[in-house]
Parts: C-alpha cells; sequence; structure tokens
C-alpha cells in the first residue's frame, strides 16, 4: 500500500492519510491484527486508554520494528486522553502512563477523547476507569469533574513543551467548543477527530476547521452502526453517552 501524508500546518510534522484504529481489537488479536496492518502499510496507529489494548499494542510496534518493517519515526503514534484526566494535574500523569504501557518515549498526536470531564479515578485503583466510577458500575452513574477545558489545554500544550508528544488536538469536539479553544490556545490544534460518513458529512464543519489550519480525520467512515450497544437488562438497543 502506498503510505500518502498531509503536513500538520501546526508543526510542520507529516501525518499519513489513513490510520489504523484499534477500538474493538480484543487483547489476544491485537498481535495479528496490528502487526500485519503495520506490514501492509499502515503506519499511523491510534489508540486510547479506554480501549484496554495499548498493553498489547506496543508488543506488535516493537515486533515491527525489531523485523525491520519499520523505524520508530515511520510510525505515527497516536492516543488520546481519557475524560477522567481531565484535572490540570492529572493530564501529564495519564499520558506518561500511556507511554508506559505502550513502551514509547514520546507519541505523535495526543488528543482530547471527549470535551467530558469526569471525576478522577486514581490509575492505581482502576486503569482504564472507563465512563463510570468503580463504585457506580452497577448504577451507570456518570459524576463528572470541576475541570474547565482551558486549564486542561494548557496542560496538554506543556506536553509538547516536555516532548511527549509531537502534536495535541481534539476529539468529539463541536464548532462552539472548538471556537473556545481556539480562543486561547497558545499552541493550535493540529487536529480533529470526529464521526464522518455518507450518512454524517460535516462539510461546513470540515472546511471551516481545514481554514483554520486544522487537519480533519473522520472515524466511523462506513457508518455509525459501530456505536450501537446493547441494554442486557431491558434487551433494547441503545446509543451509548457520547
Amino acid at each position: 500500500m502506498t503510505v500518502e501524508y498531509i503536513t500538520l500546518q501546526t508543526s510542520g510534522g507529516n501525518m499519513p492519510l489513513i490510520g489504523f484504529g484499534c477500538w474493538k481489537v480484543i487483547p489476544k488479536d491485537v498481535p495479528e491484527t496490528i502487526y500485519n496492518a503495520i506490514k501492509v502499510g499502515y503506519l499511523l496507529i491510534e489508540s486510547t486508554s479506554n480501549h484496554k489494548n495499548e498493553v498489547s499494542i506496543r508488543k506488535d510496534i516493537k515486533m515491527a520494528i525489531k523485523n525491520g518493517l519499520v523505524k520508530r519515526e515511520d510510525i505515527f503514534a497516536t492516543t488520546k486522553l481519557w475524560s477522567n484526566y481531565h484535572g490540570k494535574e492529572h493530564v501529564c500523569l495519564s499520558l506518561k502512563q500511556q507511554l508506559k504501557q505502550l513502551e514509547l518515549d514520546y507519541v505523535d498526536m495526543f488528543l482530547i477523547h471527549f470535551p467530558l470531564p469526569l471525576k478522577y479515578v486514581r490509575i492505581k485503583q482502576k486503569d482504564p476507569p472507563g465512563w463510570y466510577q468503580p463504585e457506580d458500575d452497577k448504577d451507570c452513574k456518570i459524576t463528572l469533574d470541576r475541570a474547565p477545558m482551558h486549564e486542561y489545554w494548557a496542560e496538554m500544550e506543556r506536553l509538547v513543551d516536555s516532548g511527549l508528544t509531537r502534536n495535541i488536538g481534539l476529539s468529539n469536539f463541536n464548532c462552539q467548543l472548538l471556537i473556545d479553544t481556539l480562543t486561547y490556545a497558545k499552541i493550535p490544534h493540529s487536529l480533529l477527530q470526529i464521526e464522518l460518513h455518507p450518512y454524517l458529512s460535516q462539510e461546513h464543519f470540515v472546511k471551516w476547521a481545514q481554514s483554520q489550519s486544522i487537519a480533519v480525520t473522520a472515524y466511523s467512515s462506513f457508518g455509525p452502526t459501530s456505536f450501537i450497544l446493547t441494554d442486557f437488562k431491558s434487551a433494547k438497543a441503545v446509543e451509548p453517552f457520547l
């Protein structure tokens, strides 16, 4: 597969146009799946702590490098800040934990997964914490945190300054929230990741973001059916809380 790139206007770095997302790749299938993805030319590998498979992903990246398929600088590693770590004192701790699991010195892109600050859960208590506090799992109760967006974006910028990530960006943000962050961002966003497919093209939003020198990537490119979950208690198909 021929690898094409886009230049990120914020950092000047190159990002592959097509990436391999690791959501729903269960840990036991990760070794073969990710290694073969790299082998056929997927160089952008995207994970996040809440996918619960970053420990397995590191083995594939290391194996691909060891076997001479790629060098570290060929891989564009992307991960995301989960919602329980939006407190300004937790942002760096979260990325360091993820780098430890991935066995990487840095990632190429670090995104805020959702504009939704959830109450902090200690990494030693539950990692990844998911959507709920450990004691609220049964009730599916979501507890928000008082974590202003401008504070944790400043911490994201410090991650760039410290070399732990080359680029920072946003995922699942709408236009209004994106505009808000642009009013105080010292290091502009390299990337916006949103749901894009024929049933949700968001054409005007995409064009506007690109006019602000922000690259846009899509997830669920073939449609939104991957989001349908099952509420086993009521035996109904439900949409997850996003």
